[in-house]
């Protein structure tokens, strides 16, 4: 005998898996997801594992040159290399505001707004190149 009751799809249990929460925690659950056993572990990223595309402190060449701007005058020289890169300065004693910091040849330039009113000195940190 034919029977007129019909189930709801969702009604239907499914024998091969029991039923997972949907969510546990505040997080989505996923019957089919990633295992811990299957996630990869990857080694730290080290200077070595880089090769020669890492500058660590061993690689960074740097000189930190001390101008010294005497009273009255806009501007101090140091020496440096030729080819050095201004990386960047720290006021040491400096009563003026700094206009500029140039390396042209050997000579390394640091300019005032105005004229010191006292010994100014600032430090200037240089890649060397």
């Amino acid at each position: 005998m034919l029977s007129n009751e019909f189930k709801e799809i969702n009604e239907v249990e499914d024998v091969a898996s029991p039923r997972l929460p949907a969510r546990d925690d505040g997080r989505r659950l996923n019957r089919k997801g990633v295992t811990a056993d299957k996630i990869q572990t990857f080694p730290t990223v080290t200077q070595a594992s880089i090769a020669s595309q890492a500058v660590g402190v061993a690689q960074l060449k740097y000189e930190a040159i001390t101008v010294t701007i005497t009273a009255g005058q806009p501007s101090g020289t140091a020496s440096v290399t030729s080819g050095d890169v201004v990386l960047g300065f720290r006021q040491i004693a400096v009563d003026q505001v700094i206009k500029s910091i140039v390396v042209s040849g050997t000579t390394l330039t640091v300019t005032l707004n105005a004229n010191a009113t006292a010994q100014n000195q600032i430090q200037v940190i240089l890649l060397k190149v």
